[in-house]
């Protein structure tokens, strides 16, 4: 079993994501964010032979994973909220920082796969309320 991290919670990320586990559904996945919303595609409308309409949807992490835990019962998806301040290509390691119980955390962990799909900053979205 590999191990695949991806940095970045936007469109991007959440596609490798969901690509990924597609193909290698019993692979580990680890996703890093900075924000705790998460951006996907909803629905994609082809327009034209080159014009597409894309329909993004905005999520929370719990949101997000339910939808890999009630749909199989892998439990290799963790999605996490920490900013990552080094990347050990030699030794194939993530040093990120994020915060529990108002206490800085830093973990290290290891890959076997890194993908990179951060963004300039996190744009989040604002909610219309009912």
């Amino acid at each position: 079993m590999k191990h695949l991290v991806i940095i970045g919670g936007g469109i991007a990320g959440i596609t490798c994501l969901e690509s990924y586990h597609y193909l290698k559904p019993n692979d580990k996945i680890t996703l890093l964010s900075s924000s705790p919303l998460l951006k996907s595609i909803k629905q994609v409308n082809r327009l034209t032979k080159v014009l597409e309409e894309i329909q993004v949807e905005q999520v929370t992490i719990d949101e997000k994973i339910e939808k890999f835990t009630t749909n199989d019962d892998n439990n290799n998806i963790t999605i996490s909220i920490s900013n990552v301040y080094k990347v050990d290509t030699v030794n194939q390691l993530i040093y990120s920082r994020s915060i529990d119980n108002n206490e800085e955390v830093e973990s290290k962990i290891h890959y076997d796969y890194l993908c990179i799909c951060t963004g300039a900053k996190p744009n989040i979205i604002p909610m219309k309320s009912n």
